[in-house]
């Protein structure tokens, strides 16, 4: 029975709001969906969030707009993609990033979003995070998936490095450049351990005697006279390149 002809059965208005007071047009929560939407939705008109997922019902059901597209999620589920984002903080961007609370990677690189904003596990143990709405978070030539999966350098290797940093090994070299360029090691500042970094190896070491050396970051001995670069330049300054 409706005596009062909001829309709302009397059972239902004494079940949920406790009282006959309301209409179906008035909002007993706030929270953007009105009492004949919440009784519709079968959601709780005196919460406004039924599923705590940080993201009011009334947007929920009536649509958020993504990237000009309108999105209608679960007011029952709080992670609607399941990627281990709740609703509310992809669409507020509680990481920093605004991702989309539908599909569970946003940018399309088989990363999930809450794999990305949160941290994803590699194969060595190490934890990375990275941007979910970018396919190279670093902008190093290198997609994310690839940081964090294992990259095939031109040298044949691979490897796992930070997708949130152009440069893993802080040796002035981008990861990019290291792996497809100068066929370095980019978890290595000092790729082949002569105690010379990539970076001088590649554009220069001034030495004691006023000269800049340049040498090969993948040789230890580039000249093979014995003797390993680093100590030639840095302390005999006998290193001919």
């Amino acid at each position: 029975f409706d005596n009062d002809g909001d829309g709302l059965p009397d059972s239902w208005e004494i079940a949920y709001l406790v009282t006959r007071s309301y209409t179906g047009a008035q909002d007993a929560d706030n929270d953007g969906c009105s009492n004949l939407c919440e009784y519709q939705a079968s959601t709780d008109p005196l919460d406004s969030d039924t599923d705590n997922d940080q993201l009011f019902d009334g947007p929920e059901i009536n649509g958020v707009n993504y990237n000009g597209t309108m999105l209608y999620l679960s007011p029952f589920d709080p992670d609607t993609d399941r990627d281990g984002l709740m609703d509310g903080q992809e669409v507020y961007a509680t990481y920093g990033y605004v991702t989309s609370p539908a599909v569970k990677d946003s940018d399309g690189d088989t990363i999930e979003d809450g794999d990305e904003v949160l941290g994803y596990v590699t194969a060595n143990g190490t934890t990375y995070t990275s941007n979910p709405t970018s396919l190279d978070s670093d902008g190093d030539a290198i997609p994310d998936r690839n940081e964090l999966l294992g990259n095939t350098a031109a040298n044949g290797s691979v490897y796992i490095t930070n997708p949130a940093s152009s440069d893993t090994d802080g040796d002035g070299l981008g990861d990019g450049a290291e792996q497809s360029v100068h066929r370095t090691n980019p978890l290595l500042a000092d790729s082949d351990t002569d105690n010379l970094t990539d970076y001088q190896e590649i554009y220069g070491y001034l030495a004691a005697n006023n000269v800049t050396y340049t040498s090969v970051p993948s040789d230890s001995d580039s000249d093979d006279d014995g003797l390993l670069d680093g100590a030639e330049v840095k302390a005999t300054a006998q290193y001919v390149s």
